[in-house]
């Protein structure tokens, strides 16, 4: 048999290589330098390497490509330019043929370059045939559409050029040609190879090859293959098709299922005007070659943007390393000379010690002298000390059975009854401000002048709404205590109320705490949403990680949310604004006052599961590179999918579907997708309708309370038209349209609600961003079907389920208050990947989200936001021509939109869209403007920044109570910081104070942080510094030191005071107090403001006292020592003595610091025996108890103290004194 080559011809995509590979199968050889496997053709291209690359160099050398469609005609072939070509060819095919007797040649190049490769083969002798291969053109585009993402009619574009080509070529060639059908070879394997094999060698036994052929079909041949079927009709229906392409087909087909006849092809041919169809082609290649010329620019200016941003990072780079060496050459130069002096300065302290150390031997020789003085002098005074207290206890006892019959205590309560009245009234509001102790004073000296009408005023609301103004603005508290001393002295009463100086945010529930590593603070943003919370507010109650902190910001809510949260959810931290703020400043507020070490930003639209927090937080450990993760997010409830086919298949008719009936069956969740098949929405009949003509399907939501779906429909055609209704639940129905009549019909899902092809539909598994700043929710309004189950990192998120770590704000705030709505999470995403930090997206963290519930999609208040929105984004993270572009196209559109509307539509959502485009256009004016001058992140905190520092807030001492009734004061300002640098609980001072600190929050910080960082100080606008001898240097705007006792300060140096001049002012708890500060400290800004006493409405007369006497205060040796020690011991004395009943007890009520274990158990060695009960950590009300039934007090700090030599270990107020007079306790 003489040697030849088969030309497999064909387009791309047709089958070449599956039909290539059956010719090996068959007996033809394909070499062993074949193009390797790929992804698009995973079994191979059985394309030879050589004959390809000369083909892209003929192709190149004609400046032609074979993805722009165009028609080569014979003069193109005939150049004088092209014979080495041909020449190269013809070496290659002998060399192919030199071990093979039939080689076969597959490249779709070969339908445009035929004419060269044969007459290549005639100059070598070499004998040819033709394999031509086809497979329908619509397909043919639908895979290049897929693999090279070509638009449908540049596929069918190219279909036509190739194989009208291909069939004018072989008009001119004798050489014997096979058409093959790619269809056939998938549906009829056998058959076909069989002809192929006939057509290789006709005389020969084929039953030779039955194995391969068996092989090939087995191995080869897969059905699947076909990923959409076409037909003639669709072909000639396409509005996207060539005049020509459909009998070109049908001539083809006809040769791959018959024979090929010249005259058919001859007559088709010439019906066809080739001018006018590379005509055709020229028009649409210049349309092509804008895109990629659009398209290679692109990518060349984004490459050139890189390129300068890399040179101005290493620019950047040198100058900064030049300017650390500089830097490091004077910083060396001096430590040099700081160590210079530093030498110099050891040499003059190693004198000044000598010295010193001498004067302090000479001192410690008159030192021992003096302290034998003292304590001879110490030993006569306790002795005097006994005596004096025996002789006063005595008198105490003798009288104290009488005390509260007699007709003295009776009168004195009554005298001073409008005292008491006056400041049970006005106490907690005059306590507010350091200036208000004093005008209580005033109040109460003229309440003891005029009793009868201090008491009578109280009763008037005027005088009423006069003292609420206490609680409002302090600084006209003086005018109202004025109005109080005019009515004293007969003035007229007031005529008017004194109005508040302005509202403030309403702080319920906002306790939080602020250094706690483990805490996640929820924001919950609310406007008009109380329907929504009971769903997401239950589903946080039930969540199975421990630390959260629930913060609601309701932006001026007129339907009861405030309240209803209030009540049902107390645990929930409330924030009520007045106005409408916006989403993205509503979150800001929450951060103001938010404790937590992360913030997770959600909706209140929306439920989620009870592991979805502890998955978030689970997820952003994973690694300190996290800086945001971003939940599941799935819509509320399940789908079934319904599909609406017309029959015949091959029909098209219009139908309409009456969206309006449809919607009326959706009372419980009213979220529709029209998935695919849909055209556009009309109003017909005055209904809102969706069309479609062929096949549609939509999802709809089913749940209890929602499983009857009705569906109208008509038809625009003259015929009647069958329809018909299947669901995923495995129903179908059929109706029949007849025009110009809706037809009614109806869905029972009832017994479905627990079907398994029941699905959720994802709204986001995370964003997508592209380079032109496009975002869309990956995976939405998709059945959730576990493709999204993957932790992987994403280029944005959506912000109704966020959590992020804020340290990724780097400053800033959560989101620009001008966004209000939209787009602000897409920036936030953005500016945290700018920080260096990724995105996560994390599938274990489920939410249910109902979408648009605030503000419905398409609504004005949506369009408006995001058209504007956009272009915000745009100018704050791409390049300048970019954002530039896109403002001129959007407000080109929104122009033409808006004449459109007003002209066109009666819709009063569009009508308000259109009057809002301007103001569109205006605030890009002046929001780019603050964007370019980079303040479009500032804003001003919508509380003061306030802080009480103590650092003994764990000893729960008298001081800490002060602090905390200050603190307490402070929050009708604003979140309190409670600050020190030793752990302590907020929970443990509101449990031993009795006091609710509902919105401090605990910060600590380090003694090196608060000593030596301005900045820590000076973030505050309001610091309060409540420890006891602090020397803290202050730098907050308002400073204020309480002074529960000065410590003398040295002299030497005279830096040591300098402290003192950075308070504004300073607050004593007593008179006693404020006279040493201003001996010690020369002070003459100090104010006494008293701790407060809770007065108990008790009638003391009605307590039933028992023989006990009461001690309170905590258990410590040194300093402000509360001699627990001594009373025992001078208790058991008068028990011994007999100087008191054997009945009588003494209880001893004070906290203990671990540190002050061996006093106390000192004081519990000497009360061993004795009737002495000692109680430690108790409860406010366990010691409200004590007070009650105890019939004495006793108090002896400062006992056997010198007051000009130690004034501070006397008692400075003695607030348990106070209470427990005030619960009838006779104080010795």
């Amino acid at each position: 048999m003489a040697k030849s080559i088969i030309f497999v011809l064909g387009m791309h995509r047709s089958g070449t290589s599956l039909i290539t590979k059956a010719l090996q199968s068959v007996g033809a050889d394909l070499g062993n330098q074949l193009i390797p496997a790929a992804a698009d053709n995973p079994k191979g291209f059985f394309e030879d390497e050589d004959c390809v690359q000369l083909n892209e160099s003929i192709l190149k050398k004609l400046h032609l490509r074979w993805d722009i469609p165009t028609l080569i005609f014979e003069q193109d072939l005939s150049d004088q330019a092209l014979k080495p070509y041909i020449k190269d060819a013809a070496y290659l095919l002998k060399t192919k043929l030199q071990n093979a007797d039939v080689f076969a040649v597959k490249d779709p190049r070969l339908c445009l370059l035929a004419p060269i490769w044969v007459a290549a083969a005639k100059s070598a002798n070499i004998q040819t045939s033709f394999v031509v291969t086809i497979r329908h053109p619509l397909e043919v585009a639908h895979s290049l559409w897929k693999r090279n993402q070509f638009e449908y009619q540049k596929g069918l574009d190219l279909w036509l050029s190739h194989h009208y080509s291909l069939v004018d070529f072989l008009l001119k060639e004798s050489s014997k040609r096979i058409v093959v059908s790619y269809e056939n070879v998938l549906s009829q394997p056998d058959k076909e190879l069989t002809r192929l094999a006939r057509f290789i060698n006709s005389k020969g036994n084929i039953e030779v090859y039955r194995q391969s052929i068996d092989d090939f079909s087995a191995n080869f041949v897969d059905p699947g293959l076909v990923h959409s079927q076409s037909t003639l009709a669709e072909l000639e229906d396409s509005s996207l098709s060539l005049d020509h392409s459909h009998a070109l087909y049908q001539l083809l087909d006809g040769f791959a299922n018959g024979r090929w006849s010249k005259d058919k092809a001859q007559k088709h041919i010439q019906s066809i005007n080739p001018f006018a169809l590379q005509s055709t082609f020229y028009r649409h290649q210049l349309k092509y070659f804008n895109e990629d010329i659009h398209r290679a620019l692109g990518v060349q200016y984004h490459q050139l943007v890189d390129k300068f941003r890399e040179d101005y990072a290493d620019l950047h780079k040198k100058a900064t390393d030049y300017e650390n060496v500089v830097q490091s050459k004077q910083q060396l130069e001096l430590e040099v000379q700081h160590l210079t002096e530093h030498v110099d300065q050891l040499d003059l302290i190693q004198k000044d010690w000598e010295i010193t150390i001498r004067r302090k031997q000479r001192e410690l020789f008159y030192s021992e002298k003096q302290v034998a003085q003292l304590r001879s002098d110490n030993t006569e005074l306790s002795a005097q000390c006994k005596v004096d207290t025996d002789k006063h206890l005595q008198e105490a006892l003798t009288r104290i059975d009488d005390i509260q019959s007699s007709l003295s205590y009776k009168a004195g309560r009554t005298l001073t009854l409008p005292i008491r009245v006056l400041y049970d009234s006005l106490v907690e509001p005059l306590v507010k401000h350091p200036e208000n102790l004093r005008l209580l004073t005033q109040l109460m000296y003229q309440a003891v002048r005029h009793p009868v009408k201090s008491t009578q005023l109280l009763r008037w609301e005027v005088i009423r709404n006069a003292y609420i103004t206490f609680f409002k603005d302090p600084d006209i508290a003086g005018n109202v205590v004025d109005h109080y001393v005019r009515m004293f002295e007969g003035d007229n009463y007031l005529s008017q109320p004194v109005n508040s100086a302005g509202q403030t945010p309403d702080l319920r529930r906002l306790s939080v705490e602020y250094t706690e590593p483990d805490r996640v603070s929820v924001f919950v943003i609310n406007y008009n949403g109380r329907h929504h919370l009971y769903d997401l507010l239950s589903s946080l109650q039930v969540q199975d990680y421990d630390d959260v902190e629930i913060i609601m910001v309701d932006n001026g809510s007129s339907d009861g949310s405030v309240d209803y949260v209030a009540q049902e959810f107390p645990h929930v931290r409330i924030v009520a604004i007045q106005e409408n703020t916006g989403f993205a400043e509503a979150n800001n507020i929450a951060a103001e006052v938010a404790s937590g070490r992360y913030y997770f930003l959600l909706n209140n639209d929306v439920e989620i599961a009870p592991d979805c927090i502890s998955s978030l937080v689970a997820c952003i450990n994973q690694s300190d590179r996290t800086g945001a993760v971003g939940s599941k997010i799935l819509f509320w409830k399940k789908f079934v999918k319904i599909d609406l086919s017309i029959q015949p298949a091959s029909l098209k008719r219009r139908v309409m579907l009456d969206l309006g009936l449809l919607e009326s069956t959706m009372p419980v969740y009213t979220k529709l997708f029209f998935a695919s098949g849909w055209k556009e929405q009309q109003l017909f009949d005055d209904k809102k309708t969706q069309t479609f003509d062929k096949q549609a399907f939509l999802w709809f939501p089913v749940c209890e309370g929602q499983t009857t779906v009705k569906l109208a429909m008509t038809t625009s055609s003259k015929k009647p038209v069958k329809v018909v209704i299947t669901t995923s639940v495995d129903t179908q129905t059929n109706i029949v349209l007849k025009p110009d009549q809706w037809t009614e019909t109806t869905l029972d899902l009832s017994d479905s609600l627990n079907h398994p092809e029941l699905c959720y539909l994802v709204n986001n598994a995370g964003s997508q961003l592209d380079k032109l700043g496009n975002a869309q929710d990956r995976g939405f309004a998709m059945p959730d079907q576990q493709q999204f189950n993957d932790v992987e990192t994403v280029s944005a998120l959506c912000g109704g389920a966020m959590l992020i770590r804020p340290e990724v704000l780097a400053g800033k705030p959560v989101f620009a208050k001008d966004f209000f709505a939209y787009y602000e999470d897409t920036d936030l995403s953005l500016r945290i990947r700018e920080q260096g930090y990724d995105l996560v997206y994390c599938p274990h963290s489920i939410v249910h989200h109902k979408h648009a519930s605030t503000s419905q999609e398409n609504s004005a208040f949506f369009r408006f936001y995001v058209n504007r929105n956009r272009i915000l984004f745009l100018a704050l993270h791409y390049p300048q021509a970019l954002w530039k572009k896109a403002r001129e196209t959007a407000q080109s559109e929104l122009n033409h939109l808006q004449h459109y509307i007003k002209q066109h539509s009666d819709d009063a959502d569009e009508q308000q869209f259109a009057q809002q485009i301007p103001e569109i256009f205006q605030d890009w004016e002046t929001l780019l403007a603050k964007i370019d001058n980079n303040t479009f992140f500032d804003r001003h905190n919508r509380f003061p920044k306030l802080a009480v520092y103590n650092n003994f807030w764990h000893t729960l001492g008298g001081g800490e109570h002060h602090a905390c009734v200050l603190a307490q004061a402070l929050e009708k300002l604003g979140p309190v910081d409670l600050v020190s640098e030793k752990e302590f609980s907020i929970e443990a001072l509101e449990q031993q104070f009795s006091i609710r600190l509902k919105h401090c929050r605990k910060r600590l910080v380090s003694s090196q942080e608060i000593h030596h960082n301005p900045a820590l100080t000076a973030h505050y606008d309001v610091f309060v510094n409540s420890t006891y001898s602090s020397d803290l240097v202050c730098h907050a705007k308002h400073s204020y030191y309480v002074v529960s006792f000065p410590y003398k300060i040295p002299a030497y140096p005279a830096e040591r005071k300098a402290f003192l001049d950075t308070y504004d002012l300073f607050l004593a708890n007593s008179q006693y107090t404020a006279g040493w500060v201003e001996k010690w400290w020369e002070r003459d800004n100090c104010k006494v403001v008293y701790p407060s006493i809770a007065i108990p409405e008790i009638d003391t007369s009605q307590l039933s006292k028992t023989k006990n006497i009461l001690h309170v205060g905590r258990f410590f040796r040194s300093g402000h020592n509360k001699k627990q020690l001594e009373l025992v011991r001078v208790f058991k004395q008068l028990l011994d003595s007999d100087k008191v009943d054997k009945d009588w007890t003494l209880t001893l009520i004070g906290q203990v610091d671990t540190t002050q274990q061996a006093y106390l158990t000192e004081v519990l060695e000497e009360a061993q025996g004795y009737p002495v009960e000692i109680l430690n950590n108790i409860s406010h009300d366990t010691l409200k108890d004590h007070y009650q039934k105890s019939a004495i007090y006793w108090h002896a700090t400062g006992l056997g103290e010198q007051t000009e030599r130690n004034p501070e270990r006397n008692e400075h107020f003695g607030i348990s004194t106070v209470e427990a007079m005030s619960y009838g306790c006779v104080p010795i």
